[in-house]
């Protein structure tokens, strides 16, 4: 069998190559500034992106049983395709095969289910929970003398604080 000879192939000599408007503004954040923003003609609403894709009928619940509503076209202030959307059987759509879709709800509407949401897991995680919680898992596992003395000397304390991202400790 032959052997095969690789050819060297010299590089032209370098030349300096015009600077342009996009590398500028990628050198400037050279991470990106994702997708610009969807606005809406009118005020006072909360924009969602729905992926209808994660699961069968994800869209149906999200329209019919968490209040969101479709955007139509004439509602957004430019052309959808500003947006980084397309346009497909009536609704503002992104993504592979148009499954993500804009959705909107009233600002007013979102706030006081975000505020809901909140007040429901600050019930949940609380030192009473988490204290009630472990009586229990205490009298069930190891009996009631255990669950007892849960009960009596360990005091059970919540608290919130941030949470370091992953690497931020490497850039302080």
């Amino acid at each position: 069998m032959a052997k095969k000879h690789s050819a060297v192939v010299e590089a032209a000599p370098t030349t300096t190559l015009p600077r342009i408007s996009v590398l500028e503004r990628r050198l400037q954040n050279p991470f990106g500034d994702g997708s610009p923003a969807v606005r809406l003609k009118a005020p006072g609403w909360t924009l969602h992106v729905v992926n209808s894709g994660l699961r069968a009928g994800r869209y149906h619940d999200v329209t019919r049983n968490k209040g969101w509503v479709p955007v139509e076209i004439g509602e957004i202030d430019g052309d959808p395709m500003d947006f980084g959307f397309d346009v497909k059987d009536g609704r503002i759509v992104r993504g592979e095969r148009g499954q993500e879709v804009l959705v909107k709800m009233p600002t007013r509407d979102y706030a006081e289910i975000q505020m809901s949401k909140d007040a429901h897991n600050k019930r949940q995680v609380g030192g009473k929970a988490v204290k009630q919680a472990a009586v229990d898992k205490a009298a069930k596992e190891y009996g009631d003398q255990a669950a007892d003395l849960i009960e009596s000397t360990i005091e059970f304390k919540t608290s919130r604080s941030p949470v370091p991202l992953e690497g931020a400790e490497e850039e302080a």
